[in-house]
């Protein structure tokens, strides 16, 4: 049932990041009165670590973006990857 929840959690944050990203404010509208729905199910009640509040949606948002930076054509490369990839210009 936690990893359920932790799971619903970690889709939520992902789907807001990505409205967000995108400029859809208003499917993060709706993602974010979906979190307030997680937020009262029973799950957040017996963890209270899994309640999504704001600066769990900060530290996701941040996250987010710095693993955007490893990235290259949407694909996550190791920091040696990368500076390979920057120092030639293509994979």
């Amino acid at each position: 049932m936690e990893d359920a929840a932790r799971s619903k959690r970690s889709k939520l944050l992902k789907r807001y990041y990505i409205a967000m990203r995108f400029g859809d404010f208003d499917e993060a509208d709706l993602v974010r009165d979906q979190m307030d729905e997680f937020n009262e199910e029973e799950i957040t009640y017996i963890d209270p670590k899994l309640v999504i509040t704001p600066d769990t949606i900060e530290r996701s948002m941040r996250r987010h973006l710095t693993t955007e930076t490893k990235m290259h054509n949407g694909v996550l490369l190791s920091p040696y990857m990368k500076a390979a990839v920057d120092d030639v210009g293509f994979l």
